[in-house]
């Protein structure tokens, strides 16, 4: 029989359904957000000028954006993990991966923006600790209760 594509948390599978649509409520809202500061970038135009004042204001952007959209995407999508090898790997955080890599790789042809390599590894770094804040509080429950992945 063959291994189904994911690898489910048993903890996330029984969340309240009120907690659930709460979480895809964040999203939605999150991710019109993200559109727009995308869209803005895009045309040349933006709020977060303030950053260029901070030291690395600009990796902290793209680390704290692609956080919190990882964090919401797998809580959205209950820790959902690819099948190995990958098994590590949530989904959510790579649907962002790839997503964000094809946006980094767009901007060559945008006049107003930049193909940054450290900005893209930024991205991954956020996506990398929003899937870390969702799975350690469930890997520290399943231990308690002796279910789910050890």
């Amino acid at each position: 029989m063959k291994e189904p594509l994911f690898i489910e948390f048993h903890r996330l599978k029984t969340l309240d359904s009120g907690v659930v649509r709460t979480h895809q409520i964040l999203l939605a809202l999150f991710t019109l957000f993200f559109v727009g500061v995308v869209v803005l970038a895009d045309r040349g135009a933006g709020f977060w000028g303030f950053l260029k004042h901070v030291p690395m204001g600009d990796k902290l952007g793209h680390i704290g954006l692609l956080t919190v959209f990882s964090l919401l995407l797998n809580l959205v999508l209950r820790g959902r993990r690819l099948r190995p090898p990958l098994g590590s790997v949530m989904l959510g955080s790579a649907i962002l991966a790839a997503v964000m890599s094809l946006e980094e790789l767009s901007q060559a042809w945008i006049p107003s923006r930049t193909m940054d390599v450290t900005d893209w590894l930024a991205n991954l770094a956020g996506i990398a600790i929003g899937q870390w804040l969702v799975a350690r509080p469930l890997a520290r429950r399943s231990q308690k209760s002796g279910i789910g992945p050890h």
